[in-house]
């Protein structure tokens, strides 16, 4: 039954992204957090990837993006495509999800549509970019709607620092104060 679902979305999205308009709609993607963020190696941070459409001719009915980023410093350690998506039955060298229900769902559209929720482990310590793209020619990439849907990608850099490079462990302030006392306390002890 579900390979059934799975050939009907296809099906229904190759149709639609047949049918296109001359107008282009604009789906905008970001990644959550939106700005640069700090993470320890072999800390883990997780990410999501929502879309955002302005008009209703932006509605979409699936899509597929590449995730590219820096597999030295990084790994992708779990993927979850949104609820409201079915994974692709194609899982080639990217992520992406058909709308689940469609014809009885309408099309999607608003702000910050949760596409993906992506976390990433830190292996090594640098500056890394993630970023999504669509291969140009790639049919399994993209968005499809009732009429040609462009898209901005979606970036946002990690800093990933070593926490335990160059850490000198220093003695506690108490601890030389007492240690100080002590050696007072001793000194004087002697001169009387």
């Amino acid at each position: 039954m579900l390979k059934l679902k799975n050939l009907f979305a296809a099906a229904i999205l190759a149709a639609t992204s047949l049918v296109t308009t001359v107008a282009n709609a604009d789906v905008i993607l970001a990644f959550q957090p939106t700005t640069s963020t700090d993470v320890n190696v072999g800390e883990s941070i997780t990410v999501n990837l929502v879309a955002s459409t302005e008009f209703d001719g932006d509605a979409f009915l699936g899509w597929g993006l590449d995730l590219n980023f820096d597999s030295a410093l990084v790994s992708l350690e779990s993927m979850l495509i949104a609820p409201n998506f079915i994974p692709p039955f194609v899982s080639d060298d990217g992520l992406g999800g058909l709308l689940a229900g469609f014809p009885s769902v309408p099309p999607v559209l608003g702000s910050n549509i949760l596409l993906a929720t992506l976390t990433f482990k830190a292996l090594g310590a640098g500056l890394v970019d993630l970023l999504t793209s669509a291969t140009l020619g790639d049919a399994n990439e993209g968005f499809s709607g009732f009429q040609s849907i462009s898209f901005s990608n979606a970036s946002i850099g990690l800093n990933i620092k070593d926490a335990t490079n160059g850490q000198v462990p220093e003695p506690s302030l108490l601890a030389l104060f007492v240690i100080a006392a002590m050696g007072l306390v001793r000194l004087r002890r002697r001169k009387a």
